[in-house]
């Protein structure tokens, strides 16, 4: 009898221990900080898709995608700046297509540095699809694999409903290499 209870202590002991470190472990492992993605957008969110592989003939500039009131000129506007073709989304926009993204895109890198875009012409060439994330909160990082470059920001396509930008979008898609059917080149031709 003597031999049983003790078999039962040392078993007991064995898996209190064990818990105890399997619980350590998860505090060590979860991490309170829900990203970016997860973080409420603000008038300062933005997001870059970039993707130039090395070696290609043809050049896409990065599309940019800021907030801007739902009542500003911008809202009917892509102008060519430093940073990419730009294109302006309302707030409420711009926290669907952050819900998109956190669904369909790693986002590896994430830091709560502010940081800023900087000039298109400073991106290095790469294989898979560049994809940043910047706000007054932090910024993240992520890329997409070329094969799903298409499917993935299909994805996003409903996320944008802001016309001119919706149009932008599925440009950006077209110019590299999508299917976008129905697309009207001719739409906007203040290029």
């Amino acid at each position: 009898m003597k031999k049983f209870w003790l078999t039962h202590i040392i078993f007991a002991l064995g898996t209190t221990v064990g818990v105890c470190n399997l619980m350590a472990q998860v505090q060590l492992v979860y991490n309170p900080d829900p990203g970016i993605l997860a973080s409420p957008a603000d008038a300062t969110t933005a997001v870059r898709f970039f993707f130039h592989p090395p070696g290609s003939d043809r050049f896409v500039y990065p599309l940019v995608v800021r907030v801007a009131p739902d009542n500003d000129e911008k809202m009917k506007t892509a102008p060519l700046l430093t940073e990419g073709r730009t294109v302006y989304i309302s707030l409420p926009e711009m926290k669907d297509l952050l819900g998109s993204m956190e669904r369909s895109i790693m986002m590896g890198q994430q830091t709560r540095n502010v940081e800023v875009f900087g000039s298109w012409e400073m991106i290095p060439s790469s294989e898979a699809m560049d994809v940043f994330v910047i706000s007054s909160k932090g910024a993240a990082r992520g890329v997409v694999l070329q094969k799903d470059i298409c499917k993935t920001l299909s994805s996003l396509d409903s996320s944008i409903r802001n016309p001119r930008a919706l149009w932008e979008f599925e440009k950006f898609r077209l110019y590299n290499g999508c299917r976008v059917p129905g697309f009207d080149d001719a739409k906007y031709s203040d290029q």
